[in-house]
């Protein structure tokens, strides 16, 4: 053991605390649709990187497999999009606002790394 941190852990202090209340301003400023996805896609990975056991929700898992890969999802140049990402990207930040909140279907023993945030 080389007494590293791992990276849930790190995000659960201070850190993970800013990362709760700058999420909900990121993803309610104002983009163009093209740009806007990329936001919610951000948001969410930072989700997942608070809350990693949340992946194993079916629903979540199978929002994942329908998003681009990150190197053409972050690629602003690319005239590529997928006619599917947008919706997928905000369903995707949408499931894991739930389940970080408890409410989705991996239980209520979620601790409160991600209850403080509220979006809308």
């Amino acid at each position: 053991h080389d007494g590293a941190v791992p990276d849930a852990q790190r995000l659960a202090g201070p850190v993970g605390a800013s990362l709760q209340r700058l999420l909900p301003v990121l993803v309610s400023l104002p983009h163009c649709p093209a740009v806007a996805w990329r936001i919610q896609l951000v948001a969410s990975a930072v989700l997942l990187a608070l809350k990693p056991e949340v992946i194993a929700v079916p629903e979540i898992e199978r929002l994942l497999t329908r998003l681009p890969p990150p190197e053409v999802a972050l690629d602003l140049s690319s005239e590529a999009e997928g006619p599917q990402w947008p919706a997928t990207a905000a369903q995707l930040l949408g499931q894991l606002v739930l389940a970080c909140d408890g409410s989705a279907a991996i239980g209520n023993d979620l601790d409160q790394s991600c209850s403080q945030l509220k979006f809308g």
